[in-house]
């Protein structure tokens, strides 16, 4: 799943200014040190507050990239070899763009800057192919690739720079407005895990019952295989007393390109649970089973249930199991659609749910009856399975509207609303 945020700086968040418009070795500056800055198109003069540059920040990273970008290195032989891999979302990137790839030292202090730095974090060592950069241009949901090569190993001052004290840097650049349209770091030997495992609970902090309740949370699983891959996801609560308490165990396959999203996930907590604090871990990994991926939330057992005792956590619908009952397996579904949104009519939020056999261009949005588009739900690709999508209408007028789901080629449907104050 990418996620496209704007990213105007990498690293320290004062740090990334102008850094190809320097060659050879160029660390970036202590913008408090500089008499005029440009940010987010407007220039603020001398002297500059911490509240003025963080609102300008905040309103720069709220605005969408139409690009992400991925990146790892690893050091072979006499290189320090660089793989990017760079991805559009629904819009084409066409301009005065240029790509610039760098190989940064993480910390130096080997020098007081004119600025008055002692510690210079994350000091440009080399660029590729030269501080100019490449032309950068980017069809609508396209993928470029790029490997670029650094010497290795680098000597300064004498001094050997070790494996731990190098990262790379990717970054698409606007060379009128100097705008830094998205950016990403890597450091060097880091290479992406196979799979990651985030649980969103629904509520925090989280409170059950004496008599008992239910956990409820969203789960991804981010899947970086390149191969269909068996694997599984297990669940265990960790007791007041320290214990483990296996769940349940589920049998899936990680399936290229696609990432495994479930949302409103269920899971019983009994009465008979003893009070305190627990929490909820889940793993995920590979048949034969390995350990790569886990994520855990804690939530409060009250009441006045016994200190011990035999209880039993009843398994969560994670996933459709087979006719069987036996082997949980991940469904996806079989055609794209739109359900009914529910409830209808509503007041002021209603949801409904956008099915994808795989990932796809989605486009949902809302129009009143004079056909003005009201809100939009989502738009750009959207991962193969189930997406809820809600509709907030607080501050529209009471009336009819119309939600309309495209996916180019595949689906254009539409539904009635009402909105009943």
């Amino acid at each position: 799943m990418i996620v496209f945020h704007e990213d105007w700086y990498a690293g320290d968040p004062w740090q990334l200014l102008n850094a190809a418009d320097h060659n050879g070795r160029c660390g970036y500056y202590n913008i408090m040190a500089l008499p005029t800055l440009m940010v987010d198109g407007v220039i603020d003069q001398w002297p500059i507050s911490d509240a003025t540059l963080t609102t300008a920040m905040n309103t720069r990273l709220a605005v969408d990239s139409p690009i992400a970008i991925q990146c790892t290195a690893n050091i072979v032989g006499n290189a320090v070899d660089m793989s990017v891999e760079v991805t559009s979302a629904n819009v084409p990137v066409s301009g005065n763009y240029k790509i610039r790839f760098g190989l940064m030292q993480n910390e130096y202090s080997g020098f007081t800057g004119l600025n008055g730095q002692s510690v210079w974090h994350y000091d440009m060592l080399y660029m590729a192919p030269d501080h100019n950069g490449l032309p950068f241009s980017i069809n609508a949901n396209e993928t470029i690739n790029f490997d670029v090569s650094f010497p290795w190993p680098i000597t300064l001052n004498g001094d050997p720079i070790t494996e731990d004290n190098v990262t790379v840097i990717a970054y698409v650049q606007n060379d009128s407005g100097r705008e830094v349209l998205q950016s990403e770091m890597a450091a060097v030997g880091w290479t992406p895990p196979d799979i990651t495992l985030d649980l969103m609970p629904m509520y925090d902090p989280i409170y059950i019952p004496g008599n008992g309740g239910n956990l409820v949370f969203d789960a991804l699983i981010t899947n970086n295989y390149d191969v269909a891959t068996p694997g599984q996801v297990r669940t265990l609560a960790i007791l007041p007393n320290g214990n483990n308490y296996p769940i349940n165990t589920y049998n899936i396959t990680y399936i290229p390109g696609v990432d495994i999203v479930r949302t409103d996930v269920v899971q019983a907590v009994p009465g008979m649970a003893p009070v305190g604090t627990y929490t909820f871990v889940a793993q995920a990994g590979p048949t034969p089973w390995t350990l790569v991926a886990e994520d855990s939330f804690q939530f409060l057992k009250l009441g006045n249930a016994p200190d011990g005792g035999n209880f039993e956590f009843p398994n969560s619908n994670w996933f459709e199991t087979s006719s069987e009952g036996s082997d949980a397996v991940i469904t996806l579904p079989s055609e794209f659609a739109m359900d009914a949104a529910y409830p209808n009519p509503f007041n002021p939020t209603t949801t409904l749910e956008v099915a994808l056999p795989e990932a796809a261009d989605l486009t949902v949005a809302v129009f009143n009856v004079s056909g003005q588009q009201v809100a939009t739900l989502h738009q750009g690709i959207a991962n193969a399975g189930l997406h809820n999508l809600t509709f907030d209408a607080s501050g529209l007028a009471s009336g009819l509207y119309f939600v309309r789901a495209t996916v180019p080629g595949h689906m254009d449907q539409m539904q009635k609303v009402m909105l009943v104050r």
